[in-house]
């Protein structure tokens, strides 16, 4: 795979680069993915996917210091990782994701500090989502942990899709706002 990224890239530093990165984080980056996915070939995916953006944001990932692309590549394959879950239908409610679970999986493999604030984030995240009104927190699972259409929710709650993306909007602001007031 790593003469595929090779093929793309200009010059002879993005090449030394990606294959030093390579090279460092594949191993890391395909244990963690394995450990989510409980799939070799999806987890390679994940990873794939994650090295093709790096390479694809401007080379700006590529280039930055290395605990930098660390960090970032471990939050990408992890969200690559959920995607590929929410795709198989695998991934029901939020709630239903043990944190202690994926903690456990990736303690080996995901240095402390980020495994301390995605434990946080998440943490905060659910605060949020459990304070919201019953109705704008249906919508929020409709549309993002069932992943409905909008034609879809307004048909179940009987609403117009300017009430419900009203809502969706005024819930995805309020929810920035409280994250932002709990992380304070």
């Amino acid at each position: 795979m790593l003469s595929f990224y090779l093929a793309v890239l200009n010059t002879s530093e993005e090449r030394d680069r990606i294959t030093y990165l390579y090279d460092k984080y594949h191993q890391l980056l395909l244990k963690f993915a394995v450990k989510i996915l409980g799939d070799n070939g999806a987890a390679e995916d994940a990873v794939h996917d994650t090295f093709i953006a790096a390479i694809e944001s401007d080379r700006k990932i590529l280039m930055q210091e290395e605990v930098n692309f660390r960090n970032w590549s471990v939050t990408v394959v992890k969200r690559k990782c959920f995607d590929i879950l929410r795709r198989q239908k695998r991934l029901g409610y939020a709630a239903q994701l043990d944190m202690d679970a994926v903690s456990e999986l990736t303690s080996d493999d995901v240095p402390l500090d980020i495994q301390i604030a995605n434990r946080e984030d998440y943490e905060r995240l659910v605060d949020c989502i459990a304070e919201l009104e019953p109705l704008n927190r249906q919508i929020l699972e409709m549309k993002y942990m069932h992943e409905l259409s909008f034609d879809e929710i307004c048909a179940k709650l009987n609403m117009t899709f300017p009430q419900v993306n009203g809502r969706l909007t005024r819930t995805r602001e309020k929810i920035k706002k409280m994250f932002g007031k709990k992380e304070g």
